[in-house]
C-alpha cells in the first residue's frame, strides 16, 4: 500500500487516484519514505545530481607500465548503475603517489567506459599519448596526482557502466607507475541528470 500526503489529508493510492476532484500527483510535494523507490519513467530537473557513489582506500599493489600499450588500472575501477536515460557523468580520482622511474618515463592516462556488458572504449578522442593527462617531472620521484573527466554516454535508465583509468609510458626505458603501493586512493563517480 501507498499512502501519498497532501496538506493534512492521506490517501491510499487507488483512491486518490480514482477520485474526481483531487489534485494531481504532480501538484504534491513532500518526501518519499526510506523504503520508496523511484520508477524508470521519473524525470529529474536538468544539472540535478541523482547518482553518486566512491571509494578510499589503501593502494597495496604497484601499477605500472613498461610500453606504450594501455594498461587498466585495479585500483581505479567502479561501475555504476545509472538511474536516468542520457545522464552526464564527473568521476574524480585522487592517489597519493605517482611515479616516473626517472626522467625517462613520462606516461600517459585517460578513462575507458563499458556499457553493461560491451565492450572497453577508450574515451580519447582519437588524439594521441601525448594529448591525454601527462606526468613528467625531471628526476623521477613520487607526488600526489588529482584528475577529473566528463562524459555523456548516451545511455538509458538502469545502464551498468564500468569507468577503468587507463594508462601508458609515452617514451623512455624506465618504468611508469601509475601508482605506487602504500599510498591512499579515491574515485567518486556522480551521474547528473541532462
Amino acid at each position: 500500500t501507498v499512502n501519498l500526503t497532501f496538506d493534512t489529508a492521506v490517501f491510499e493510492a487507488g483512491e486518490f487516484l480514482g477520485t474526481a476532484g483531487l489534485p494531481s500527483l504532480t501538484d504534491l510535494s513532500g518526501t518519499l519514505g526510506s523504503g520508496a523507490t523511484i520508477g524508470s519513467n521519473v524525470s529529474f530537473p536538468s544539472g540535478m545530481m541523482i547518482n553518486t557513489i566512491g571509494k578510499q582506500d589503501a593502494i597495496l599493489v604497484d601499477e605500472a607500465s613498461t610500453s606504450t600499450t594501455p594498461v587498466s588500472s585495479s585500483f581505479f575501477q567502479m561501475s555504476i548503475t545509472s538511474r536516468a536515460a542520457n545522464s552526464k557523468f564527473s568521476i574524480n580520482l585522487t592517489t597519493a603517489k605517482v611515479s616516473d622511474g626517472g626522467n625517462a618515463a613520462p606516461g600517459s592516462i585517460w578513462l575507458g567506459r563499458t556499457l553493461g556488458s560491451g565492450t572497453l572504449t577508450d574515451l580519447t578522442h582519437g588524439r594521441g599519448l601525448n594529448d591525454r593527462y601527462k606526468i613528467d617531472r625531471d628526476g623521477g620521484g613520487t607526488q600526489s596526482q588529482t584528475w577529473t573527466f566528463w562524459d555523456e554516454p548516451a545511455q538509458a535508465a538502469g545502464t551498468t557502466i564500468t569507468y577503468t583509468l587507463r594508462f601508458a609510458r609515452i617514451s623512455g626505458s624506465s618504468t611508469f607507475y601509475l601508482l605506487s603501493a602504500y599510498g591512499m586512493g579515491a574515485m567518486t563517480i556522480q551521474e547528473i541528470a541532462a
